[in-house]
C-alpha cells in the first residue's frame, strides 16, 4: 500500500508521476492519466483530457469526490486498478475536532487527512 501525503498527486506511467505504473504491464495508462487533488477536507480525482477513467465501475469524465474505499480503474473498466483508504488516524482526529472546536485552524498541525492507495494485482 502507497501512503501519499500532500494536496496534490499525478497518477500515471511516467517516472515523475506519484504513484507511477508500469508502462509494459499496463499500456492502457497514460504518461500522465488523472490527478487527484485535496481540496478542505475531501479528495477529488480529475481525469486528464482524453484519459478514460472508472470510479467503481461507472466511467467518470470530470473531476469527481472519492470516498472512503473506491475503487479506481485507468484505461479500461478492469485496466489498471487503485483502492483509495482515506484516513485520519484517531488520535490526530480527536485533536483536530478539539482544534477546531476552539476556532483556530493551523494547516502544518497535522490534521490534513491522509490518502492511501492500495493498487490492484
Amino acid at each position: 500500500m502507497t501512503i501519499l501525503e500532500g494536496d496534490y498527486f499525478r497518477i500515471g506511467t511516467a517516472p515523475d508521476c506519484d504513484l507511477p505504473f508500469d508502462i509494459q504491464k499496463n499500456p492502457e495508462v497514460s504518461r500522465y492519466h488523472c490527478e487527484v487533488v485535496l481540496e478542505g477536507a475531501d479528495f477529488w480525482v480529475a481525469p486528464a483530457p482524453g484519459c478514460k477513467v472508472w470510479l467503481n465501475f461507472e466511467e467518470i469524465t470530470a473531476k469527481t469526490k472519492l470516498q472512503n474505499g473506491d475503487m479506481l480503474f485507468l484505461g479500461t473498466p478492469l485496466g489498471a486498478g487503485l483502492r483509495f483508504i482515506v484516513k485520519i488516524e484517531e488520535r490526530r482526529a480527536k485533536a483536530c475536532d478539539e482544534r477546531d472546536a476552539g476556532g483556530e485552524e493551523d494547516e502544518s498541525d497535522g490534521c490534513q487527512p491522509q490518502l492511501m492507495a492500495a493498487t490492484e494485482p
